[in-house]
């Protein structure tokens, strides 16, 4: 019988129901296929013939096999190849009678034979045809190196990762995944700038940046605006934390008995200006914590006109053990918070 088609690997996605598909080959033996199963998550198993599936059609011009107990899922795949071993199972005898049927199924499992290699072959590494005097032999494998060209570039060896080399420029914004690039996968002083694109340096961001404390050195800042956060207030206590803004605003709408002031940074000098209007009664005033060195350790007193806004600058060296406290402007009006 001849193959009119040629035995090669199939792949058949899974839908959540189908078991059974079409071997578009001649299978000479039951023995001579392999199913494979592969999961959405990327697992790989090898089915048992009897166990996992069953085959029908064997010595057919065409054959199929069933899955007995899995049912592939969306997102599975299940892959059937010929699976021929290199063996001569055929002996002739002398003076014997000639089958023809004997020699052509020997004929066909080396085509068999031959169809599967060829498959193997095209899936595997080669180099150019134009490429001469290079040794493929791959190197023992060793933890932590990478595997890369010899000094001569005519064989492979193990390098140290970090002795690759990157071209001038080479790494620019759309190489970089987000979050591609963190903290314990560089080195000190690995990255240099010569090495990154003027588009990694440049780039407009797109998102909040943010610098979890780190200093940001010798940086010269043009067009910055500061981001004004809205101070808490309910039922007489006032609470600024200055983690959410250097600027902060509030309108006091009762008299504010309680202040709590936090989000300073020890060993910092942190913290911000408090913006204090007065709603349309006045005459608010505002309880200090002892926490707040004032000057002449006097606090302010506010301004009672309705809409006036006074100015506090509340800063801290020590995370707010110690609060410096200043009016810096009293009774601003007409001005508006948004």
């Amino acid at each position: 019988m001849t193959i009119e088609t040629k035995p090669a690997p199939v792949v058949y996605p899974g839908d959540d129901s189908t078991i059974s598909w079409a071997i578009p080959w001649r299978v000479l033996a039951a023995g001579e296929v392999r199913v494979q199963l592969r999961t959405a998550a990327g697992d790989l198993s090898t089915l048992a013939l009897g166990t996992d599936y069953t085959l029908a059609g064997v010595g057919a011009s065409s054959a199929s096999f069933s899955l007995v107990s899995i049912v592939p899922a969306t997102g599975d795949s299940v892959l059937v190849e010929p699976y021929v071993s290199a063996v001569q199972t055929v002996d002739l005898a002398d003076n014997d009678s000639f089958s023809v049927e004997t020699i052509e199924t020997a004929l066909d499992r080396l085509t068999t034979l031959a169809a599967m290699l060829e498959a193997r072959i095209g899936r595997a590494l080669a180099f150019s045809a134009f490429s001469s005097g290079v040794d493929p032999t791959l190197p023992t494998p060793a933890a932590g190196k990478a595997l890369g060209w010899n000094a001569t570039a005519d064989g492979f060896a193990n390098v140290e990762a970090e002795s690759i080399a990157l071209a001038d420029g080479a790494v620019t914004t759309a190489k970089l995944g987000a979050a591609a690039v963190t903290n314990d996968k560089i080195a000190d002083a690995t990255i240099q700038a010569a090495k990154l694109a003027a588009s990694v340096l440049t780039s407009t961001w797109a998102a909040n940046v943010d610098a979890a404390g780190y200093e940001l050195q010798a940086a010269a800042l043009k067009a910055s605006r500061e981001v004004v956060a809205a101070a808490g207030f309910a039922a007489g206590v006032l609470t600024a934390n200055f983690a959410n803004g250097s600027i902060q605003t509030v309108t006091l709408t009762a008299n504010a008995t309680t202040v709590t002031l936090s989000g300073f940074v020890a060993g910092k000098w942190s913290g911000g200006l408090l913006f204090i209007k007065q709603d349309g009664t006045g005459s608010r005033v505002a309880t200090w914590p002892a926490a707040v060195k004032w000057p002449e350790n006097t606090a302010p007193t506010l301004s009672t006109a309705a809409g006036a806004v006074d100015v506090v600058s509340l800063t801290s060296f020590d995370g707010g053990t110690t609060i410096a406290g200043a009016l810096v402007a009293a009774g601003d009006t007409g001005l508006a918070f948004s």
